[in-house]
């Protein structure tokens, strides 16, 4: 396995188990949820850095004809994670109990209602996310195994997720 894939699969390893984890606040405290959250944010803007060439082909190439529409679906299911992260972060920052967010957001009940909705839609898109990508995560769990059998795996990675978005320009 290249070294950054060994780095991607670390961290998306690590984003997928601490978001999981962190659903359920009861279960880790409320301070370990509120500064894993915060930790959370960080994996997620390094994966975004890591997978950058990928996100800029599709966003150059999103309305020519040879991009495939499951490359749209996963640029936009990836907006709508943003989207969504971007409503758990700042909720979360809101309804804050244990960092002191008052200077930078106001509490109001609306927060703690939209911290819930947009932490449920974002786990959903997460698991769609997962699935559309299910090719290369499987690829790279087989090379971890001992034999490094990588028999029968595509390649999952910008060559193939940016098929067709090269062309016309």
């Amino acid at each position: 396995m290249s070294r950054i894939n060994a780095v991607k699969v670390a961290l998306d390893t690590a984003l997928t188990l601490g978001f999981l984890v962190l659903m359920e606040p009861r279960a880790t405290g409320l301070s370990l949820h509120e500064w894993g959250g915060l930790g959370i944010c960080v994996f997620f803007f390094i994966h975004i850095i890591l997978n950058s060439r990928w996100v800029t082909a599709i966003s150059l190439g999103f309305f020519h004809r040879g991009t495939s529409w499951a490359n749209r679906l996963r640029y936009v299911l990836d907006l709508v994670l943003l989207i969504g992260l971007g409503l758990i972060i700042a909720s979360g920052m809101a309804i804050a109990k244990t960092i002191d967010f008052r200077w930078l957001i106001a509490e109001a009940p609306f927060w703690r209602g939209a911290h819930g909705a947009g932490a449920f839609l974002t786990l959903l898109a997460f698991g769609v996310h997962m699935g559309l990508h299910a090719g290369w995560i499987f690829c790279r769990a087989r090379e971890l195994l001992p034999s490094g059998a990588t028999e029968g795996c595509r390649e999952h990675g910008l060559a193939r997720a940016t098929e067709g978005a090269d062309r016309g320009r």
